[in-house]
């Protein structure tokens, strides 16, 4: 039994990585890891909400598991896939690197900036490409 590693915001590029990595944990029957990073000041990247200064461990929990079963919905294949919720008080890149390190596949999204820009990968999912030491898989547009 293997591991996958998913780094996820609240964003659609991201929801698309979650996607894929869970149709791919289900294949394979492999658990999947869903890191979310946060801090104080940037707790807008994973909730897709405005500021809240109670925000906290529990709140990002709360955020990740939301991001979860959304993107899990009612899709039975989904059902049977083991999720692990990591929701890291860190910057996301070493957060999924870190949970990474014992993972047999990592995916990440890459956000759709459009035009020519849209052939670079945003700097989370770069710096996890060039730094990750498990294979990496960047998912774009619909899973």
């Amino acid at each position: 039994m293997g591991l996958i590693v998913v780094g996820v915001d609240a964003s659609e590029p991201a929801r698309q990585a979650l996607l894929w990595a869970l149709r791919e944990g289900a294949l394979r029957g492999d658990p999947v890891e869903v890191v979310g990073a946060w801090s104080f000041l940037d707790q807008a990247a994973l909730t897709g909400r405005e500021f809240d200064p109670a925000f906290d461990q529990a709140a990002a929990d709360a955020a990740l598991d939301t991001l979860v079963e959304g993107a899990r919905g009612t899709d039975p294949d989904l059902a049977s896939v083991e999720i692990r919720l990591n929701a890291a008080c860190e910057r996301p890149a070493h957060a999924v690197l870190e949970a990474a390190k014992d993972a047999d596949l990592v995916v990440v999204g890459a956000r759709g900036l459009g035009g020519v820009k849209e052939l670079l990968l945003g700097s989370v999912s770069k710096h996890v490409v060039h730094h990750s030491t498990v294979p990496v898989v960047v998912v774009r547009g619909d899973a």
